[in-house]
């Protein structure tokens, strides 16, 4: 494989916000390390996203989580809650 891009930032921030203004939910957008790079959350930004990690190293295909489910859950995912 050759190099790997890196999603420019703004862009990633126009897309994270024009989905909260339509949707009015927060979006999580990653890098290909699973790094947060645009959030609605800035605690959240610069930390790894262990969902997107799994997806990224092929253990899982699709991740979600219910608001309950996301109640037991430790580190960032419980910020979800």
């Amino acid at each position: 494989m050759g190099a790997e891009l890196e999603f420019p930032v703004e862009l990633a921030e126009k897309i994270v916000n024009m989905l909260f203004e339509v949707t009015g939910n927060n979006v999580n957008f990653m890098d290909n390390e699973s790094v947060i790079i645009a959030t609605m959350q800035p605690e959240r930004l610069g930390t790894v996203h262990e969902g997107a990690k799994l997806i990224i190293s092929g253990e899982i295909d699709e991740l979600a989580i219910s608001v309950e489910a996301a109640k037991n859950l430790t580190g960032e995912a419980d910020k979800l809650a």
